[in-house]
Order: structure tokens, then C-alpha cells, then sequence
């Protein structure tokens, strides 16, 4: 029998105290990541900026020494003051570790002196220098789009991306849009606020589902330093973005609660299909909601006395039943009221029976929180 213990909960208590002198047989169980940093002071913090600056240095150099006493490696871009990748680039020196470091910019003069300027004053080692061609209209180079192809070079080659800060019109948003989609694990720091910040918020829901209290160390000083216990979250699920695509069967004369299935599970930025039209009972069902349903990955029906009563939700459970029986979704039975459950082969399968609109939510929760352990396992 496999444990029901989470994998996620097991690395979660063997990281939850690491410091910068982890033993060597500790540090064996963490898998090496290639980690780009981003960002630097916004701006938006209500800080003046020699505060943003000092609270900048502060979360970075706990940042850095975690990661570096887990054995990661770092990516960075910008040899400038005011830059977490500068302040990065400093504390590898001060720590005088053999951790390696890439660096991608743009080559024009200014920026590999500056680059080599920083390198030699700081000494740094282990270094490999990934110059990028810079963007030139006519005559004069353009920073702007400069920047962000080296920066771009440099997403494509990490396996997570760290940010802080980050000015809210510049490019760390669209760096951070960009990762997404690209399926990156992306760690949002709060500290400076700024564009950074902006992400956490608006991805809050599907974050604080993966992190639960471990979502402190994105939020307070205090906890960043154990910034490690994330990324052996990504590292044993695999990727914080799920891949499920769920399908909402419910009786159109009772939708309030498919709408709030729908809203948590969008909430946390999961795939949801549901039919929002009306149909005469003897229509078949149509090609569209035929094709999401064999699209899903689970199968939700919101068992009530209406849905009972439908002629095409019993089409569409028929369905999504044969689906379950050949293991090419799940299916669960979300009963809102005290109906008793018609059809034959749905029976045998478990139900969960909620009276509320907390115990809905609770229930989703849990079995999504299933889902996850069971990928892991």
C-alpha cells in the first residue's frame, strides 16, 4: 500500500531547517535548480529609497545564502546598483562559495565593461558569460529590447524564477507574464511590492493552495531565508500550473452552485468547461459539450433533484461514467440536496454530500488536494 503521506509534506520537514551550514546528507536529497533572479527596487514599497535599498539587500542576502547552502545555481542579467541580480552577484562574493553563476546581457561596450568592471572588483569565480546581440534600430541600439531578449535567453535556460520588486510599468511584468506561460516555476517576492508583488496577488488563490502557511516566506522578511522549502515543493510536483481541465455538469434551472465550483476552481487558474445554453430535452448532446467532456480531466456533477429530472445531464453522467470505467477521468459526485441517486452505475461510486456553501467549498478543496498527492505519489 503506497503511504498516504504526502511526498510534498515529507521534503517540507526535511528542508524546515536548513541553514547555511546544511550537512552534506541533507543537501543529497535537493535536487540542483538552475535559479534566475529578477527584479530590484519598485518604488511602490511607501519606503524612501535608501529603505528600499538596505530592505532589498537584506531579503536578497537571505535569499542567496539559502539557496547557496542548498547547492542551486543562479542566473543573472543586470551588472547595475539598485538590481537583485547586482546584489546576487555580491553575496556569492562575500561567500566565496563554488556555486556557479550565468550571466546573459546584452554585448554592447558599455555593458560587458561594466559586467567585467563588477567581476573583477567582487572576484568573482565560476562564471559563464552569455553575451546576447543587441537590438539595433538604425543606427542606435535599443535598450529597452536589449534587455529583455537577454533576459528572455535567460528564462528559457533556468528552472525557477525568483523576483523582487520590479517597477510596475518596466519589464519584470512582462517577464513574469512570459514565464507563466511558458509553464516556469516563479517564486513572487512581496517585500518591495512593485510588479512582483502584483503577481503574488493576482495569483494568490493557486499559491496560497500550494504553499499553504509556507506562503510566510513570499510575504516577511523574517521567513525568507527558507526560501529552499519552495522549490522542493516544484520540485516534487513538478510545476505549480496544473495541467487538469474540469467539466461542470449541472441542471441550468439550479446553477448557483456549478458558479461557484466554477469561480474556485478558475481561482486558482484551473481549466473549466461548462455548458451555459439551454436545450430542448430531446436533443442530443451537442459536438462542443461532447468534445469538453472527453477533454476533461474530471468530471463534476452537481446532484440535486433537477439534475435528477434531465434527460441530457443523464446523457452527460452516462458519459462522463464511461469515462471513469475506462480510466480516462475522474468523476466527482457533488449531491446539494437529499435526492437519491438514479442511475444504476453511478451508485457504486463515492458522492460527497454538502448542505452549504462552506462545505462546497471545503469538499473541492479537498479532493483537489487529492489530486495532487496522488500525481506525486
Amino acid at each position: 500500500m503506497l503511504s498516504t503521506t504526502p511526498v510534498r509534506v515529507v521534503m517540507h520537514q526535511l528542508v524546515s531547517n536548513s541553514s547555511y551550514n546544511t550537512p552534506i546528507s541533507i543537501r543529497r536529497h535537493i535536487s540542483t535548480m538552475k535559479i534566475l533572479i529578477l527584479g530590484g527596487i519598485s518604488g511602490e514599497s511607501g519606503l524612501s529609497i535608501d529603505d528600499e535599498i538596505e530592505l532589498l539587500k537584506t531579503t536578497m542576502t537571505s535569499v542567496v545564502d539559502d539557496l547557496i547552502s542548498n547547492g542551486h545555481d543562479f542566473i543573472v542579467c543586470s551588472p547595475f546598483p539598485e538590481s537583485a541580480d547586482y546584489l546576487t552577484i555580491k553575496t556569492l562574493s562575500e561567500r566565496k562559495t563554488n556555486n556557479k553563476i550565468d550571466i546573459y546581457y546584452p554585448d554592447t561596450p558599455f555593458i560587458s565593461d561594466s559586467l567585467d568592471h563588477l567581476l573583477k572588483t567582487y572576484n568573482i569565480k565560476h562564471v559563464q558569460k552569455f553575451p546576447c546581440k543587441p537590438v539595433v534600430d538604425g543606427t542606435e541600439i535599443n535598450r529597452t529590447y536589449s534587455w529583455l531578449l537577454a533576459q528572455l535567453a535567460a528564462l528559457e535556460a533556468c528552472s525557477c524564477v525568483i523576483a523582487i520588486g520590479g517597477k510596475v510599468d518596466g519589464t519584470l511584468s512582462l517577464l513574469l507574464k512570459i514565464a507563466e506561460t511558458k509553464n516556469k516555476n516563479i517564486i513572487p517576492l512581496e517585500h518591495i511590492k512593485g510588479a512582483s508583488s502584483n503577481f503574488l496577488e493576482k495569483n494568490q488563490w493557486i499559491i496560497k493552495d500550494f504553499l499553504s502557511t509556507d506562503i510566510a516566506i513570499l510575504k516577511y522578511s523574517t521567513e525568507v531565508h527558507n526560501i529552499s522549502r519552495i522549490l522542493e515543493r516544484f520540485a516534487n510536483t513538478n510545476n505549480l500550473r496544473s495541467t487538469a481541465k474540469f467539466f461542470i455538469s449541472y441542471a441550468r434551472s439550479r446553477p448557483q452552485e456549478a458558479d461557484y465550483i466554477e469561480t474556485i476552481l478558475r481561482r486558482r487558474n484551473h481549466v473549466v468547461y461548462r455548458d451555459e445554453h439551454d436545450f430542448q430535452p430531446s436533443a442530443d448532446i451537442p459536438s462542443e459539450i461532447l468534445r469538453n467532456i472527453k477533454e476533461a480531466s474530471v468530471f463534476i456533477a452537481v446532484w440535486c433533484n433537477e439534475y435528477a429530472c434531465s434527460p441530457w445531464c443523464y446523457d452527460e453522467l452516462m458519459l462522463a461514467l464511461e469515462r471513469l470505467n475506462a480510466k480516462q477521468a475522474d468523476l466527482w459526485l457533488i449531491c446539494v440536496d437529499d435526492t437519491r441517486i438514479v442511475p444504476k452505475d453511478a451508485r457504486s461510486i463515492n458522492y460527497y454530500r454538502v448542505n452549504s456553501r462552506s462545505e462546497l467549498e471545503g469538499q473541492i478543496l479537498r479532493l483537489l488536494d487529492n489530486r495532487t498527492i496522488q500525481f506525486q505519489l
